[in-house]
């Protein structure tokens, strides 16, 4: 009766074998020596013509740092500046605002991706 060899056992001892010569491959990294640069200052003056710090709305009457809350002003400096005329054009730089189905006129039943 003739035995079956299989080759499966030799090839898994050949990969620990090499998996286990990698660590001696490996070479111990030289020291390097730390090089001091010189300090750099830095001076600017900030420039926050769109950060609101409070809100017109008589509800909020602290100052937004204050707030409890996630606010988002969108100052009508911003709006003339990016031309925005519509909700969508208004709302496209602020974050976690998407309009889906439904909104801005939309009335198709389709899937928005």
């Amino acid at each position: 009766m003739a035995q079956i060899k299989s080759r499966k056992h030799n090839r898994n001892a050949q990969l620990v074998a090499l998996a286990a010569s990698f660590p001696l491959m490996a070479q111990a990294a030289a020291p390097k020596e730390t090089t001091q640069l010189p300090t750099i200052s830095v001076e600017a003056k900030s420039d926050n013509k769109y950060k609101a710090d409070t809100v017109s709305s008589p509800k909020y009457t602290q100052p937004l740092v204050d707030t409890p809350q996630t606010i988002s002003v969108i100052k009508k400096e911003l709006l003339k500046e990016q031309g925005a005329t519509s909700l969508v054009e208004a709302l496209r730089n602020t974050p976690g605002i998407t309009l889906q189905l439904g909104e801005n006129g939309n009335t198709s039943a389709g899937d928005a991706f």
